[in-house]
């Protein structure tokens, strides 16, 4: 599995991190569908699912996909994004993007 980290680095990686607060989670949730996974009463991973706001119809985008790196390879990144893509097909939206800065 890659991540981000790879790109930016730990302290840059932090930084992005700590603009996620509990009020800003809540306020992306009043604008676009979130998810967000639980363990024992902590967040472990999240998943917000908004239009896509470049016009185009029908079309969506996951955002904020974070996942605690003590959590990778149990599967919970992927159910969060498996709940998204359904979500999206009940609202019968045609494409969704998942922007990555992650390299080939």
């Amino acid at each position: 599995m890659d991540v981000n980290i790879k790109d930016y680095g730990i302290d840059k990686m932090r930084e992005h991190a700590s603009k996620f607060t509990p009020q800003k989670l809540e306020e992306y949730s009043k604008e676009s569908k979130m998810y967000v996974a639980l363990e024992n009463g902590k967040v472990v991973d999240t998943l917000r699912i908004a239009k896509n706001q470049k016009g185009e119809v029908d079309n969506y985008v996951l955002l904020t996909v974070f996942v605690l790196p003590d959590c990778f390879n149990r599967g919970i990144g992927t159910a969060l994004v498996k709940a998204g893509e359904n979500f999206v097909k009940s609202l019968n939206g045609k494409c969704i993007t998942i922007p990555s800065s992650v390299r080939c």
